[in-house]
């Protein structure tokens, strides 16, 4: 019931701001919103705080089933594959306008027509994967989410970029190298 009051009030705020989009997360907890100067916000309902995503944004959607934002501003595909950190973007050059997204299993892609012909742009599914069994960890809405975060550990983007996780029995940020080994099983040699 509180989470729907925070949607009403979220509503009142974004068609008070002049909104022209409007769209609520899958968990509901965030809500997108562009103004009519094509300016990208997104509202975290539970902290009731705003935050600017981009200055100029001509496309926006959460994409299907995830917590994760793609837009286009201009000539750059931005994806944030975590919202509760609206300063870490992943860029993409594209050439063209995008169109949608298309969501399969194991794969995401976004299209983009380029004029003659449509252009497809895979997006991180380890990452689209962690962030979403993170969550559910955090919220403790569902089972064990420890192989989709050991799916996301094995990916190259694990190797090549810093993680933090959140250890909700010890509420401690353990490293990569931490939740490498608590997932990986260690062989003994004597």
């Amino acid at each position: 019931m509180r989470a729907l009051a925070n949607a009403a009030a979220a509503v009142l705020l974004a068609s008070s701001a002049a909104s022209m989009l409007q769209e609520l997360n899958l968990r509901g907890s965030h809500l997108l919103f562009r103004d009519k100067r094509h300016q990208l916000h997104v509202f975290d309902l539970a902290a009731q705080t705003r935050s600017s995503l981009l200055n100029f944004c001509q496309y926006v959607q959460w994409v299907p089933g995830s917590d994760v934002v793609v837009a286009q501003s201009r000539s750059n595909l931005c994806v944030w594959y975590s919202v509760k950190n609206p300063d870490r973007v992943t860029m993409i050059s594209i050439k063209g306008d995008v169109e949608g997204i298309e969501r399969s299993p194991g794969r995401t892609e976004v299209m983009v027509d380029e004029g003659l012909t449509t252009t497809s742009y895979a997006l991180d599914e380890a990452l689209i994967d962690f962030g979403s069994a993170l969550d559910d960890l955090v919220s403790s809405s569902g089972p064990s989410n420890s192989s989709g975060m050991r799916g996301w550990l094995q990916s190259r983007s694990c190797r090549t970029q810093p993680v933090c996780t959140y250890s909700t029995e010890h509420q401690q940020v353990m490293s990569t190298a931490q939740v490498r080994r608590q997932l990986t099983p260690v062989a003994v040699v004597s």
